[in-house]
């Protein structure tokens, strides 16, 4: 338009006409005409007018040259024109090698590829600084298949598998993609730094997919064709690219249309197993028979229950409530599957909640045993607990979605982290390290399968394998002599058939009795910790795809808790971490089926003592340990785009390492001392030790809670939101001065929470601490407009406030630093370009690396 002011409306080229295709680049544009001519307008410095002498045009200049062109495409700063006798030109910025000639250049004028001399190209296309072009196989005209070649920027693998087998994050040369060779090819695009294409009536994504933009339900970099299982089998008309991000364009007719609004089938892409729902699987089952060991563990050792009751009674409804909890969760998975219309959807881990089995088995129905020395009564107020539990979770519904709104990301990731870490790792750790012989193999075939990808012999699932191998191994070892933990088949298998029933009677004096109420303090931060460890789960399936209504799982998980408590299961239910793994091990949701049913029938035909005597469950919990690594590593991952808020997790890992370090010291006190000790004096004696059992106890005093406020704190912090910092110490000051955190009592038979206002004198201190550290936030939030802490400007915003009332004005989100500012961006990156293009033309790592980082900034 012959001017650099903005256009905000689409305004006509007055001095183009006949125009066939236009292509656009970083700053500079290209049309075609119906005569192959070319036309190019904008910045030209790196040589992307293709114009020698053209650093700049405000209106379109035809590029003189002879051939007539019938395609072109444009990358960031250069260009590839593909002529009517299907010869490929390029010419501009060549310093990842986008230029296909052989070196990395600029080229200021239309320059034909070599490599295509003598082949007859049908197809061009360009990513940021990737290019391809595409070669019938074989003669053309004779042939409906083609070649793909590809060339440039290869970092990201965006050029997937080549026939030179080249590691460089440069390729200079065009080569031949291996998956690419002879395939009925309809459709390519290329984007940031990554690709798709659509060959027959599947879609395909490789490259960076730290964003989403491969589409195959992970954040995963793919260096191999992946398929996108949501464009399976559609009739795709058009893709395109990005730089974070692809589109696609499918036909659809009215059946199908139809079809998809108006039936409710379950399709075999929804159920049936794959082999990462097999292993899966595994994990699941070699879990949930951990939990039911623990059942068997808890309750005779702590609560007097007998254990006729446990096998007839509780472990049937603790297995009959996990298969309600897995159908629940597989139905949701399928609905969402359905709704999206994909068939990569992986179902949320649900199950009986681990740490409230410990927490209600040892804080509710054990002291209620001790007092009333009646197993009957502590099974009551147990199923009041787990009742109150899920009544309490969907009177929090109307505000989980703005818990999940207000609550930073790493603070979720940072609770779960913590007890993926501890709770879930660390004993199994132990265990794994005090049975080696059977266990190290294992979890080093967990490690190799699933840190580096490597397939078992015959599709065998890994956690299959891991079973079969610790198994195989255990049976040697016992039956030639060798000293190991293991004794296999210790009791002999009787077959019983039990079946879970409602006891009304027993749910009516739970509710009635009023022996509950008493436990309430208890029950309260445990539903918050629930709830919190819901969203944080949430928050991870939805950051690799998996966007799940947390209303409806919350309110759906809080009926089954109900439902088994009614069944005469005591521990209320909780979607489990982990959903991350599973999906990268491709499971769907099957694995919820297929471990619903199998711990259904171990409960019914009381075969779980037999399986735990048959299979050595040390060989199995490596997957545990896998899983906790995983989660905490993936905490600690983020965008390129987003700030390293990796301190503000490791903070919030703190209070959970907290209360399993106490938990440690508690569980060595009750092994040690079967008959009681003065925990005063316990206390007094860790003190003079020097461990501070005061300070790791206030930690664990609702360790969730506070490993969420001082993790979304030190993420405010960060990003230099000192305002929203100081609200979350005013919430950690309500939440020390009323009991919910840091708060216990010690008397000589242990250590009890304690609740109301200022329970404590740690209450107190707590609560004024917390409440100065809100203020001195608020007063760094007072001098952020400058970016001074002086006295001097305190008095001087003093003075202005009496004055006049300070008018506000927005700040962007990325604020100024000691860095510089965003403005200086574009100078900056004027300055480095210049410097490359006038130094030497030798590219190196430093060069390409300086480029690369300016270059992505200003994208």
């Amino acid at each position: 338009h012959n001017a650099k002011a903005a256009v905000h409306v689409p305004t006509r080229v007055e001095s183009l006409e006949n125009i066939v295709q236009v292509a656009c680049g970083r700053a500079h544009s290209v049309a075609l005409d119906h005569k192959g001519k070319l036309y190019c307008w904008g910045s030209g410095e790196d040589g992307a007018l293709g114009i020698p002498d053209a650093e700049c045009s405000l209106v379109p200049l035809e590029i003189p040259h002879h051939a007539r062109f019938q395609a072109i495409e444009c990358g960031s700063r250069h260009t590839l024109a593909l002529t009517t006798d299907n010869r490929v030109f390029s010419w501009g910025w060549g310093l990842y090698g986008q230029l296909g000639l052989g070196h990395s250049d600029t080229v200021r004028e239309p320059t034909e590829i070599p490599a295509f001399i003598g082949n007859d190209v049908v197809q061009i296309c360009c990513g940021f600084r990737h290019c391809f072009a595409v070669v019938p196989h074989g003669v053309e005209g004779f042939t409906s298949t083609v070649d793909v070649y590809g060339w440039g920027w290869n970092q990201f693998g965006q050029l997937g598998e080549l026939d030179n087998s080249s590691t460089s994050d440069v390729i200079l040369r065009p080569v031949r993609c291996t998956r690419l060779t002879n395939v009925p090819l309809t459709l390519l695009a290329a984007g940031g730094r990554h690709t798709i294409c659509t060959i027959d009536e599947e879609t395909f994504a490789w490259g960076r997919g730290g964003d989403g933009e491969l589409g195959t339900g992970s954040v995963s970099t793919e260096a191999r064709m992946a398929p996108i299982p949501t464009l399976y089998q559609r009739h795709m008309h058009q893709l395109a690219c990005g730089w974070g991000h692809s589109a696609a364009l499918y036909l659809q007719d009215a059946t199908e249309e139809l079809e998809s609004r108006d039936t409710f089938i379950l399709t075999a892409s929804s159920w049936a197993p794959t082999s990462g729902d097999w292993d899966a699987f595994s994990g699941m089952f070699v879990q949930s028979i951990l939990q039911l060991m623990i059942v068997y563990q808890v309750l005779p050792a702590h609560c007097g229950i007998p254990f006729p009751i446990i096998r007839d009674r509780i472990v049937p409804a603790v297995a009959f409530t996990t298969m309600l909890g897995n159908f629940f969760f597989a139905f949701l998975g399928w609905r969402l599957a359905r709704d999206e219309k994909r068939n990569d959807v992986t179902g949320l881990p649900e199950g009986v909640n681990t740490v409230l089995v410990f927490a209600y088995g040892l804080s509710i129905m054990a002291p209620e045993y001790q007092a009333t020395q009646s197993f009957e009564a502590a099974w009551e107020v147990g199923l009041f607990a787990a009742i109150w539990t899920a009544i309490l979770q969907m009177a929090l519904l109307p505000f989980v979605a703005f818990l999940q709104q207000s609550i930073p990301k790493a603070a979720l990731l940072a609770s779960v982290s913590g007890i993926a870490l501890t709770f879930l790792s660390m004993g199994f750790a132990f265990e794994i390290w005090e049975n080696p012989l059977i266990a190290l193999g294992p979890l080093f075939l967990f490690l190799v399968c699933y840190g580096a990808g490597v397939k078992l012999p015959f599709r065998l699932p890994t956690g299959l394998g891991a079973l079969l191998l610790g198994t195989i191994i255990a049976f040697v070892l016992y039956y030639t002599g060798a000293s190991t933990n293991f004794v296999p088949m210790t009791q002999k298998y009787e077959l019983e058939f039990q079946l879970p029933h409602i006891d009304t009677s027993l749910v009516y004096r739970a509710l009635t009795s009023g022996a509950g109420w008493k436990y309430l303090n208890i029950i309260m931060p445990m539903v918050l910790v629930n709830v919190m460890s819901a969203i944080a789960n949430f928050e991870t399936a939805n950051a690799v795809g998996d966007k799940y209504d947390p209303i409806v799982a919350v309110f759906g998980d809080s009926i089954v808790t109900i439902l088994g408590a009614c069944l005469g299961n005591p521990f209320p239910t909780g979607v489990y971490i982990g959903h991350p793994i599973y999906k990268a091990m491709g499971a769907r949701n099957a694995y919820l089926g297929m471990n619903s049913i199998c711990i259904a029938f171990l409960a019914i035909f009381n075969a779980t003592p037999w399986i735990v005597g048959t299979i050595p469950i040390s060989s199995g919990v490596g997957f545990l340990l896998w899983i906790g690594m995983v989660i905490t590593a993936s905490s600690f991952e983020k965008k390129e785009q987003e700030s390293n808020h990796g301190t503000a997790v490791v903070l919030g890992i703190v209070p959970a390492l907290s209360a399993w370090g106490f938990q440690l010291i508690q569980n060595s006190i009750n092994a040690t001392s079967p008959t009681g000790v003065n925990m005063i004096q316990v206390v007094q004696y860790l003190g003079e030790a020097g461990l501070n059992p005061n300070g790791m106890i206030a930690l664990s005093q609702g360790y969730l809670l506070t490993a969420i406020v001082l993790a979304s704190t030190m993420v405010h912090i960060i990003e230099r939101d000192f305002i929203f910092a100081s609200l979350w110490m005013v919430i950690a000051s309500i939440l020390s001065g009323t009991g919910i955190i840091h708060a216990f009592k010690v008397d000589t038979n242990g250590i009890k929470p304690a609740f109301g206002i200022f329970p404590t004198p740690w209450s107190f201190q707590f609560c004024l601490v917390y409440l100065g550290l809100a203020m001195l936030l608020w007063v760094f939030h007072l001098g952020e407009e400058e970016h001074k802490y002086t006295m001097s400007h305190f008095i001087k915003w003093i003075k202005q406030c009496l004055s006049k009332r300070k008018q506000s004005r927005r700040r962007l989100y990325t604020r100024e630093s000691s860095r510089g500012s965003v403005s200086e961006l574009h100078r900056l990156s004027t300055t480095t370009e210049n410097a490359i293009y006038n130094s030497t033309k030798e590219t190196t790592p430093l060069l390409r690396k300086l480029s690369t980082t300016i270059e992505n900034n200003h994208d």
